[in-house]
């Protein structure tokens, strides 16, 4: 009775997608599940990666004044070399996806520089503050 009250509200093309998917539903579903741990594997290695490279930032800028500044912190970045080969080592899946995408790529040197790029450093590891009186919301108090 139920199946046939679904079938009636989906029409002709619903009704053909609903007898795919139960005819296939293992593969799907399987699908779905491999893509969501490909995903949660990529957004592990991003965050270990930018937690080496944050790291990295304090221990070698720790005792510097001018570190203590967003500008002084990226004229510093630019005379050092940045570690990308053991920040793409510090997590053992090869592919990184950033978060709010939802694509992962090779994680290599270009696509971590892309990534993290000097003023991406920066801003994550001194966030931009919010406007007085709004909150996340929009919203005021």
């Amino acid at each position: 009775m139920i199946d046939a009250f679904v079938r009636s509200l989906l029409g002709t093309w619903g009704n053909a997608v609903l007898d795919f998917y139960l005819s296939n539903h293992f593969w799907i579903n399987a699908f779905v599940l491999s893509y969501a741990l490909l995903i949660f594997l990529g957004r592990t290695s991003y965050h270990r990666s930018a937690k080496f490279l944050l790291d990295w930032l304090e221990k070698k800028f720790a005792a510097d004044a001018k570190a203590k500044s967003r500008s002084g912190l990226v004229k510093l970045i630019e005379k050092e070399e940045i570690p990308w080969g053991p920040a793409g080592a510090s997590f053992w899946f090869p592919l990184i996806t950033p978060p709010g995408r939802f694509l992962p790529s090779l994680k290599n040197e270009h696509t971590l520089q892309k990534m993290f790029s000097k003023d991406a450093l920066v801003a994550i590891l001194y966030p931009a503050k919010e406007p007085k009186g709004k909150s996340k919301t929009g919203r005021s108090p």
